[in-house]
């Protein structure tokens, strides 16, 4: 059976964005983001941003600030 994997771009906190192929379904994105995943649409292209669900109550450093500019 092969494995499906998406294209993503991994964003850290003080790195340069990276592209990068990884594994689809649950386990993988928790493990890229250290914990519960949550998914954020801010976006009206089909984008999602996937974070650490507890990242500020766990005081973890933010990789990049998302605005809106309308707001």
């Amino acid at each position: 059976m092969e494995t499906e994997t998406m294209r993503v771009l991994v964003v850290e906190p003080g790195k340069r964005p990276t592209v990068r192929e990884m594994q689809t379904g649950l386990e993988p994105l928790q493990k890229a983001v250290g914990g519960l995943i949550e998914a954020v649409y801010p976006f009206e292209e089909p984008v999602a941003i996937v974070c650490n669900e507890e990242g500020k109550l766990l005081d973890m450093r933010q990789s990049r600030i998302q605005f809106d500019m309308d707001a």
